[in-house]
């Protein structure tokens, strides 16, 4: 994968070239987006012999060839990040998403007998800016491409228009897209 930083009008994009060999097979592998925590996560009592208990921490859903999705919520607002297999964690920043949920679309190709995630599609229910006063959710495709070193949102595509399905995948598949947010990659801890 490749960057290349574009500034246009005092804006910086994103060029990402995704690891897609020529002729590669593109297919879809579905996950859960988000997984259940086993049992809740025990916080110090405040007084001598109350009990506590707090959710359990985010987790990092297991997926498809060792990468792990996490949905992060922070102030009533939803994100989701993905975990590479060497623990990189790369965040989505989808700040704008109230929920996210459903099942997640890992478009995928095999090289060397391997199954390599190159995009992600997720539905989620983002805040419609034209309509923000009266808090309307329109759902919408959240597309992500993946590569080797990064990951980053390429587009937002709202699911009741014509051919959306198809649209995000064809934008999770493109070997050249533009983030719509910088990239970045923090270590996992």
């Amino acid at each position: 994968m490749t960057f290349h930083r574009l500034g246009l009008a005092g804006i910086s994009l994103v060029l990402i070239h995704a690891f897609n060999p020529a002729g590669a097979t593109v297919s879809s592998v579905y996950t859960d987006v988000a997984c259940k925590p086993s049992r809740p996560v025990a916080k110090k009592p405040a007084k001598k012999g109350a009990k506590v208990r707090l959710p359990a921490a985010p987790l990092a859903c297991p997926t498809v060839a060792g990468f792990r999705l996490q949905v992060v919520q922070q102030h009533g607002r939803s994100s989701v990040n993905i975990i590479a297999p060497d623990r990189r964690i790369f965040p989505l920043n989808y700040w704008d998403v109230v929920s996210v949920g459903g099942r997640a679309e890992w478009r995928v190709v095999s090289t060397d007998g391997k199954t390599v995630p190159i995009g992600l599609i997720v539905p989620v229910k983002s805040v419609n800016a034209a309509d923000n006063k009266r808090g309307a959710l329109q759902p919408v495709l959240a597309v992500a491409k993946i590569g080797k070193h990064t990951a980053c949102l390429v587009k937002k595509i709202d699911v009741h228009a014509p051919g959306a399905q198809e649209d995000a995948r064809q934008h999770a598949d493109g070997l050249d897209e533009i983030c719509l947010r910088r990239p970045l990659a923090q270590a996992a801890p």
